[in-house]
């Protein structure tokens, strides 16, 4: 299998994506309890988000309403290191690119971000995060690039700078990750 033709999940890899799937569920419920009558569209009712040209979509995990605006949410259980580690440093930048990318096709200015420590839902982390035009336009760039390699059936260029190589089935033959692992080997930037 390649991202091109992806196989499908394993047992065990299905069995975790669900699993994950009920404890953002039940975060969601602990926040609706916080928040009565302010956390809408959840669950079955979860919106899908998509862009008017490209094949970008997004599914927030709800909306929270407010008389001072409407905030996405989207919600985030990690291991009890990961909740440390991004509670004291920071989120990601492919967490907050997920959230920018929502709100720039929902039109909505503000997400709330709520990162949960699987092992203890009451230790909790509320990140609120501004939209950003100008982010939103790089994804869009980045979802236009990818649309143009499906239509092609070609991979695009990595991106080794984002973290995700390990994963990625073309890792081994990757340009991208070949040049940024060399830079590391020798010290040296290439010309």
């Amino acid at each position: 299998g390649s991202k091109l033709e992806p196989q499908p999940l394993d047992a065990l890899s299905m069995g975790r994506m669900l699993a994950g799937r009920a404890l953002e569920n039940e975060i969601v419920q602990i926040i609706r309890a916080m928040l009565p009558g302010q956390v809408c569209e959840t669950g079955r009712a979860q919106r899908e988000l998509h862009h008017t040209e490209l094949p970008f979509r997004a599914h927030p995990d709800g909306r929270i309403t407010s008389d001072s605006g409407d905030a996405l949410l989207e919600v985030k259980p990690a291991s009890a290191a990961t909740f440390k580690r991004y509670a004291e440093r920071g989120l990601p930048e492919h967490y907050q690119d997920q959230v920018k990318a929502q709100m720039g096709l929902a039109g909505i200015n503000t997400a709330i971000l709520v990162l949960a420590s699987r092992e203890n839902l009451g230790q909790m982390q509320v990140f609120e995060i501004p939209f950003e035009p100008v982010r939103f336009a790089l994804l869009e760039e980045r979802a236009a690039r990818g649309a143009l390699h499906l239509a092609q059936r070609t991979l695009p260029e990595g991106e080794p700078e984002r973290g995700f190589c390990a994963t990625c089935p073309m890792a081994s033959t990757c340009s991208a990750l070949k040049a940024q692992r060399s830079v590391g080997e020798s010290g040296e930037i290439p010309a």
